[in-house]
């Protein structure tokens, strides 16, 4: 398939689309359309990216022929409806996190990518960056020896504001599925193991966790442990702890600089990650090739599977108080 058949479409006029859009354009693939419900309201976002064909329902551009590739920027509990609508249009998809709230779901989407032969990946932005290969090859190599704790924080403060969808538990809001499913993700790729039982405890609530704390137990004393909040100031710290050392992100998920800090036998060493590309262009790359060229997803569905997992557990066991195994 030649680049210019490689079809974008868009659900809706989020945020975001700010971000994936322009690396559609870079990448030289087409952006073929938008699908809004609000047309005359976002007549700025279209004149912005000059967006050429406008689609007022989402369903009319999912049943457009010439559209391959689909991303879906929309409200979390929004998110396995209409990804399971693009599958049976026989079409790739992009999905933002979290793909799905429950692992159920995202099986059956599994199921249906199979049958239809399509691809499916979920949008995990930071995935995508030269930090997390470096601090992959740095955890296989045993700077630090065998890795027993990790700890990460995601805090993002956002004012309350009712009209935010973040705010809005029928639409999948909350600091948990918003900021902690990052902390999940990585938490998950560190130990590469299946986390054996989860505790959750909403610290603060407002209709929604505003602030919520997390414990992944994978046994033998390996334990990930995280904090997730829209209450508290920026804070997207790492502390990796291992038994012959220490590393340590100072901003592992929000954009800027990054470095990774090696603390061993009282020895301090800094490795500065420099990355010209932009990892939403990788994310969409990605599953571009993976489709095309049959090369791996970043991001595949057994990862979001067990992330979601540990995520709809955790939300389960902070409303129960108390431990939850997994199976």
């Amino acid at each position: 398939m030649k680049t210019k058949e490689i079809n974008w479409g868009i659900l809706g006029t989020a945020r975001i689309c700010d971000a994936i859009i322009p690396c559609i354009k870079s990448l030289k693939y087409n952006l073929y359309g938008v699908a809004t419900r609000k047309k005359f309201k976002n007549i700025k976002f279209f004149e912005k990216h000059k967006i050429k064909k406008i689609y007022e329902n989402y369903d009319s551009l999912l049943k457009d022929k010439k559209i391959n590739f689909i991303y879906i920027p929309l409200p979390n509990s929004m998110h396995f409806d209409w990804c399971k609508k693009v599958l049976k249009q026989k079409k790739n998809v992009l999905c933002e996190k979290p793909i799905c709230l429950d692992k159920t779901s995202l099986d059956k989407l599994d199921k249906l990518s199979r049958k239809y032969n399509c691809t499916i990946s979920e949008a995990m932005m930071y995935r995508h960056h030269k930090l997390i290969l470096k601090l992959q090859s740095v955890i296989k190599r045993k700077v630090i020896g065998d890795v027993t704790k990790v700890e990460s924080n995601f805090y993002r403060f956002t004012r309350f504001d009712k009209k935010n969808i973040r705010f809005n538990k029928k639409l999948g809001g909350g600091s948990l599925f918003d900021l902690g499913y990052y902390s999940i993700s990585l938490i998950n790729l560190i130990f590469n193991k299946k986390p054996k039982k989860v505790f959750g405890k909403i610290v603060k609530k407002k209709k929604v966790d505003l602030k919520f704390f997390g414990e992944i137990h994978y046994g033998n004393n390996k334990v990930g442990i995280f904090s997730s909040s829209f209450i508290d100031e920026n804070n997207d710290i790492t502390i990796i702890t291992g038994k012959k050392g220490k590393i340590i992100i100072p901003s592992t998920f929000l954009k800027g600089k990054k470095k990774i800090i090696i603390f061993k036998k009282n020895v301090r060493k800094i490795l500065y990650i420099k990355d010209k590309t932009h990892r939403y262009l990788r994310e969409v790359k990605n599953i571009v090739d993976a489709s095309l060229k049959n090369r791996n997803l970043v991001v595949s569905i057994g990862e979001s599977k067990k992330n979601v997992y540990c995520m709809e557990k955790l939300m389960k066991s902070a409303e129960v108080n108390k431990f939850l195994k997994l199976r």
